[in-house]
């Protein structure tokens, strides 16, 4: 399938810009910003997003830009933290402003053609940063400003790259999902044929064809992540399927 590929920078909504994009029926995985190439189908991956994060580009300790990525040709979206990566990437600088931005705040596009295309001139959005692009990068635009006058959306259109300093997966961002969808499917091109049916039917079929007759043992603490695979394990190949449950000494009371 074609895979939107996120890197992850430590924000609190990386497992929600994975839910916005296979939402449109696009599959989405999610990626350690130091993640190796075997890791990966490159030929799969039609699109890059950068997810935030809590730290400074400034810092040295920072998780940095992976650099390889720009070797790959093919569109990347920078939120908050990722698009702060960018532009130091770039050329440009980012520093701490003396007027952070957090919760609501409405910026004015003055480029609505890609990223916002059919997205209104005037919208409000999701903020959470305290650092702030200080210089642009040489042939970067802006594509729109808070009402603070911060710099919150840019684009280096030759490269296909988009950055925006506010949170368009959650849902207090207005038109936050379309935003998402014009990178997904207008800049990537994206085919919508994922589905998570889909996903759990093939995911069988690569088990079974992956174990044969052998038997698999599969630890289980009663969360979902392991419920879930210990579920599929059994659709897959039922009894081969050893399920053992872990009392890691963190459950629920009773």
């Amino acid at each position: 399938h074609d895979t939107i590929a996120i890197i992850d920078y430590g924000s609190q909504y990386t497992q929600l810009i994975a839910r916005r994009i296979r939402e449109l029926n696009v599959y989405s995985i999610i990626l350690p910003y130091d993640f190796q190439e075997s890791y990966i189908d490159l030929n799969s991956i039609k699109g890059i997003v950068l997810s935030g994060g809590p730290s400074s580009v400034y810092d040295k300790e920072s998780p940095k830009f992976n650099k390889k990525i720009l070797s790959y040709n093919i569109p990347i979206l920078g939120i908050c933290y990722g698009l702060q990566l960018l532009v130091e990437e770039f050329g440009g600088s980012v520093n701490n402003s003396s007027i952070g931005e957090y919760g609501p705040s409405k910026i004015n596009i003055n480029n609505n053609d890609s990223l916002f295309q059919n997205i209104s001139s005037s919208i409000n959005v999701w903020m959470s940063h305290a650092d702030r692009i200080n210089t642009m990068p040489n042939d970067w635009k802006v594509t729109s400003q808070s009402e603070n006058g911060i710099i919150s959306s840019v684009q280096n259109i030759n490269n296909n790259i988009f950055g925006v300093q506010f949170h368009p997966e959650v849902i207090h961002t207005e038109q936050g999902n379309n935003i998402i969808k014009n990178f997904v499917l207008n800049i990537c091109k994206t085919a919508q044929n994922w589905s998570s049916e889909n996903f759990i039917n093939e995911t069988i079929k690569n088990i079974r064809n992956t174990v044969g007759n052998g038997k698999v043992l599969c630890a289980l603490s009663g969360g979902v992540d392991s419920t879930v695979v210990s579920t599929i394990m059994k659709k897959a190949i039922g009894n081969n399927a050893i399920c053992v449950f872990i009392d890691h000494g963190l459950l629920r009371k009773n």
